[in-house]
């Protein structure tokens, strides 16, 4: 009997050593979920949706406004795509890919992973003033990573299908609606300092 306890001894050893390795394992997880990152919450802010670029042309001594095939979605996880339809082929592109993030109430940073259009700007950061007006439209100004010369553009927000009612007409932005916002981000342009 005594020869039996003996041999069940290296047994319990190695249970107890097997115990020891999963608590080691599981502190390592539980310390290493601590430190990881968590994912961005940019829900809060207008900014976030898919928006479709536009810009207004005078025909006929009259505005006229035309939106271009560029969607730009800047999305709640802190991710922003720019894309585009090629008219010709209708296929569709990813121009520029990457991180985006709020810095003040009329400051965004685009941090681009990747981009087609201009390679040279990969890995760079790109700062954008923003003007919200109302929930839907907003005018960017921005210089692109080492471009001397400022940049504008229009952009109205596509109409999601939570603020749709079932059965309702589709809203939308008349043209005059959008030449009256477009007039007064005119007047009142943006004047970044930097």
């Amino acid at each position: 009997m005594l020869k039996l306890h003996t041999k069940q001894l290296p047994t319990l050893n190695k249970n107890k050593t097997m115990k020891r390795f999963i608590t080691l394992m599981m502190s390592v997880l539980v310390g290493m979920s601590l430190f990881a990152k968590e994912p961005k919450d940019m829900s809060k802010y207008k900014l976030c949706g898919i928006w479709q670029n536009c810009y207004i042309s005078i025909e006929k001594n009259k505005p006229v406004v035309h939106f271009t095939p560029y969607m730009k979605a800047l999305n709640s996880d802190g991710k922003f795509v720019n894309m585009g339809l090629e008219t010709g082929s209708r296929c569709c592109f990813i121009a520029t890919m990457g991180e985006w993030s709020i810095v003040s109430d009329s400051v965004y940073v685009e941090h681009i992973d990747r981009s087609i259009t201009d390679p040279g700007i990969t890995g760079r950061d790109n700062k954008i003033y923003f003007r919200m007006q109302g929930d839907d439209f907003v005018v960017l100004k921005y210089k692109i990573p080492g471009n001397k010369n400022w940049g504008t553009e229009y952009w109205v927000r596509v109409i999601q299908p939570d603020r749709i009612e079932p059965g309702s007409a589709l809203p939308r932005i008349t043209d005059k609606d959008l030449m009256d916002t477009m007039a007064k981000m005119y007047e009142e342009e943006m004047q970044p300092t930097e």
